[in-house]
């Protein structure tokens, strides 16, 4: 029953994501649009895919992001307001005994076994969570070992995408701008 239900899950967060057209809110629209830019400029090698969240609406940004085994999932969700905001992430942090980032977002905490991130800009919260099926380039590891690559990958890419994203949005209106430094080329 358990297998069941893990397998659910996993289908329903990673494998099926549903092709409606979603409209946002104005803000998560901004997002949206930096992060094409992003793609285009400096992630062209990574598929995007864009999701309706289970819940439906225009306030949340269900996004994911696929290159060689990894597939990332990036989720924005707007607050009503930044204290707000800042409330539900501690909320989020103490019921998860997350530990403390520095240098992402305006806070940031890992959490779990990959260490996913929860990060706050402003008002709002973004979530990155990645599952890597990626191979070491060398073979012959024991099952200990595989496990251990996969988790240190899930975590790296994890922090390299709130690192981005937490630079990104620093500044929306100029994601899009010709002549902006590249971001991904920072970490």
């Amino acid at each position: 029953m358990k297998e069941r239900t893990v397998l659910a899950i996993t289908l329903l967060l990673f494998v099926v994501p549903c092709a409606r057209a979603q409209e946002l809110n104005p803000q998560l629209t901004e997002v949206s649009n930096a992060l094409e830019c992003l793609r285009q400029r400096e992630l062209s090698q990574w598929k995007r895919e864009r999701v309706e969240p289970l819940t439906g609406g225009k306030d949340v940004l269900v996004e994911f992001w696929s290159l060689w085994g990894r597939r990332v999932k990036l989720s924005f969700v707007p607050a009503a307001t930044e204290a707000l905001a800042v409330s539900q992430l501690q909320k989020f942090a103490v019921s998860t005994k997350a530990k403390r980032l520095e240098e992402i977002g305006d806070e940031a905490y890992a959490w779990g076994y990959s260490e996913d991130i929860t990060l706050r800009k402003s008002n709002l919260l973004i979530s990155v969570s990645t599952i890597s099926l990626a191979q070491p380039i060398m073979g012959g590891l024991e099952q200990s070992e595989l496990l251990a690559y996969e988790r240190e990958d899930q975590r790296m890419v994890n922090k390299s995408f709130a690192k981005i994203l937490s630079q990104l949005l620093l500044d929306l209106p100029a994601a899009c701008r010709p002549g902006r430094p590249d971001l991904y080329q920072r970490f």
